[in-house]
C-alpha cells in the first residue's frame, strides 16, 4: 500500500496541488468502486456509478483521456494497490469519460495462459485503447458485455 512506499509518498508530495486533488479524488472513487464490486457485482456497480452526480468542474480540465488514465494508475497505487485493479480502474475511467461526453466502451478480454484462464479490462474510444497498449485486443480476446453502452 501507499504508506509502506516512501518513494510513492515523496513523488506525491512533490506534485502540484491540482494534481494531488485529482489523485485523491480518484483514489476515493476507486475504493468506493472496489466495495461496490465486492458487495454487489459488476452490473450493480455500473448502475450505481451512473447514478452519481457529475464530475466536479475543477477536475480533469484540459487533459486527454490517456492522461486521465495515467493519473488513475497513480491513484490506484496509493489506494487499492497494483494487483487486480484493471476492472476497477477501467470502470472508473469509463464513467469519467462518459461524463465528459466521450463515447467510451468498457472492454473485458480473456486469454488462456499456462493452462489458466486470465481476464483483463480496458477502455476504448473509437476502437482505440485508452488505458492500455494498442495491441491489447491481440493479447486478450474481447468478450461482449452487452450491458455497457455509454449511457
Amino acid at each position: 500500500m501507499w504508506f509502506s512506499n516512501g518513494k510513492i509518498i515523496r513523488r506525491f508530495i512533490a506534485l502540484p496541488w491540482a494534481r494531488k486533488r485529482e489523485i485523491l479524488w480518484l483514489a476515493r472513487k476507486l475504493i468506493w468502486i472496489d466495495r461496490q464490486l465486492k458487495l454487489c457485482g459488476l452490473v450493480s456497480a455500473r448502475k450505481a456509478l451512473l447514478e452519481l452526480p457529475d464530475l466536479p468542474n475543477n477536475l480533469f480540465v484540459d487533459i486527454s483521456p490517456r492522461q486521465i488514465a495515467r493519473t488513475l494508475d497513480q491513484a490506484a497505487r496509493i489506494s487499492i494497490g497494483k494487483n487486480e485493479t484493471c476492472l476497477r480502474r477501467s470502470l472508473l475511467l469509463w464513467w469519467i469519460l462518459t461524463k465528459r461526453c466521450a463515447q467510451p466502451q468498457l472492454r473485458v478480454g480473456v486469454a488462456l495462459r499456462d493452462g489458466n484462464l486470465k481476464a483483463h479490462a480496458w477502455v476504448e474510444i473509437d476502437g482505440q485503447p485508452v488505458n492500455e497498449k494498442m495491441n491489447i485486443s491481440n493479447l486478450y480476446k474481447p468478450i461482449e458485455l452487452g450491458a455497457f453502452p455509454s449511457q
